[in-house]
């Protein structure tokens, strides 16, 4: 496993930020913006889109974005609990539709509108 990450980036720096939160240590390598290494075909192979962060499964599977690599840590490595459970997750699907005036919504013992 490597994390594709560039410390000037602001999207790698949230997901080493949730690394140590939650107390994980990968391999990194550094790709230099500023010098395109991001734009190289070699990199272009491993992120069509060329942006970073990028976490490298052992498999050789990419997950490219910063969300689906904290998710994908979340999954593997559940404590500390750092994105919520599943009523987390329920939550927010009811907060969303609730958005639209169609339902309301319990949060804990009270009722929303």
């Amino acid at each position: 496993m490597k994390l594709y990450d560039s410390k000037l980036a602001p999207n790698p720096r949230r997901v080493r930020i949730f690394l140590a939160e939650k107390g994980v240590q990968v391999p990194d390598e550094q790709v230099d913006l500023a010098k395109g290494q991001n734009r190289t075909p070699e990199f272009l192979k491993i992120n069509p889109m060329g942006g970073v962060p990028v976490l490298q499964l052992d498999d050789g599977a990419n997950l490219a974005e910063s969300v689906a690599i904290c998710r994908y840590f979340e999954e593997t490595h559940p404590e500390p609990r750092l994105m919520g459970g599943r009523r987390a997750r329920q939550g927010a699907g009811r907060n969303v539709a609730a958005a639209d005036g169609t339902e309301s919504v319990r949060d804990g013992d009270r009722m929303l509108s």
